[in-house]
């Protein structure tokens, strides 16, 4: 992981400076200690391989970063670690839930594309139909594609669906 920052400090621009860190928390404590030393940071970057994130200079006061990190790791390992029946429970009737909100948004979709597929149809025999023109052939052609894709999509539309009719029946047992 390298980290890449633009500031200055003394009166030098340091431009591009470019350090390699272990980890984000070594990269966020090391720019938080440059800080309180009196560099002042104008850009911040961390690359992990082919990833780039640029970091929110307004963070790094100069305040460890550390400590807080570690803290807030134990809090959530802990609410992680908390499951009582009644929390599984109320967890299992969330995901239910949210399984019914997919199932009727998928089936919205699905409606709406089995409209919008009907009306590709008859534009197309329509044009069909139609005297021969310059752009009749191309027309033709472009319904032609947006069907396909349409129907490509409806497909996936049905078996995210069914994916999801499945997965609230196996939760609902």
């Amino acid at each position: 992981m390298v980290l890449v920052i633009d500031g200055l400090k003394n009166g030098v621009n340091w431009h591009n400076f470019t350090l390699f860190v272990s980890d984000q928390e070594a990269a966020f404590d090391l720019l938080s200690t440059w800080v309180r030393e009196g560099f002042t940071l104008q850009k911040a970057a961390l690359v992990d391989g082919d990833s780039q994130f640029e970091l929110p200079i307004e963070a790094f006061d100069g305040s460890p970063f550390g400590p807080h990190l570690h803290d807030l790791q134990k809090q959530w390992e802990e609410a992680l670690k908390d499951q009582t029946p009644q929390s599984i429970g109320l967890h299992k009737q969330q995901l239910q839930d949210w399984n019914r909100r997919r199932i009727a948004y998928y089936v919205k979709q699905i409606n709406h594309g089995c409209d919008l597929t009907a009306k590709l149809e008859k534009a197309l025999q329509k044009t069909r139909h139609q005297r021969d023109t310059p752009l009749k052939d191309q027309l033709i052609r472009q319904y032609e594609w947006l069907l396909h894709s349409q129907n490509q999509l409806l497909s996936e539309m049905k078996t995210f669906y069914q994916r999801a009719l499945d997965h609230l029946h196996r939760n609902s047992q």
